[in-house]
């Protein structure tokens, strides 16, 4: 459902990928994308979330290219959570969950009871219910962070794209945070990809691993590198999982 065609990434004149990347992603599967400081995860994701403009090459959803689609039609199908500071303080975590149903949302831009259904269950999924009336300036940073990534799923698309969304979480939400992720991408058939530090939870909870590092995408499965020096090469021998 995700395909892209013969892609580079990167900036005027200073590509990021030594060569072309061209790869299928379908529904039903959690990605994690891992790589070091500076290889390119968040440019990539951004690129796959229409952010930002590749050098070359062609992005399709659905078989359709992103230039196809409006901006608008775009948000029905992906949903992007990336790493850019909140400047909602005054809406509480409902409220700013809410914002993912404006995609969806006719003339009027009013909550019928099944977007506000959608927006109750994601506030569910995050395990914050009784936040849910609380300030986004009350909020801790870990609280913001489950409010977006509620928000995410209420907007309701087959693709979610995330940068980097548990950096605020204590280690049981990290977990849990995964879990969901897995689970949500399994059981309603969504394509979750995630750009990630958490090597160790990357390996247990992902169906794959896409491994940027040199310019160079690897994408494996985490049983294949379980045992093998793969990421160790990469990370310097200072990974031990």
């Amino acid at each position: 459902m995700l395909r892209i065609s013969q892609l580079n990434i990167g900036f005027k004149n200073r590509p990021l990928l030594k060569s072309a990347f061209s790869d299928n992603f379908e529904r039903g599967s959690f990605i994690g994308i891992i790589g070091r400081n500076g290889s390119g995860k968040s440019t990539f994701l951004r690129h796959l979330a229409g952010l930002s403009s590749p050098l070359s090459g062609q992005i399709f959803l659905d078989d359709i290219e992103y230039r196809d689609y409006s901006p608008l039609s775009l948000a029905k199908k992906l949903s992007w959570v990336g790493t850019e500071r909140l400047l909602y303080n005054y809406l509480s975590i409902e409220e700013m969950v809410s914002l993912g149903r404006h995609p969806h949302l006719f003339f009027g831009g009013q909550l019928n009871s099944k977007d506000k259904e959608i927006v109750v269950d994601a506030i569910k999924k995050m395990g914050i219910e009784h936040l849910s009336k609380k300030l986004l300036s009350e909020c801790s940073d870990g609280e913001k962070q489950s409010a977006v990534l509620a928000r995410a799923f209420a907007q309701d698309s087959s693709v979610i794209l995330l940068d980097e969304i548990t950096a605020h979480l204590d280690f049981v939400h990290r977990h849990k945070s995964f879990t969901l992720l897995k689970n949500l991408a399994h059981h309603e058939r969504k394509l979750i990809m995630l750009a990630t530090h958490e090597i160790d939870l990357s390996l247990r909870y992902c169906d794959e691993l896409l491994v940027l590092h040199n310019g160079v995408f690897n994408r494996v499965k985490p049983a294949d590198i379980q045992n093998s020096n793969f990421l160790d090469d990469i990370f310097e021998g200072f990974l031990k999982y």
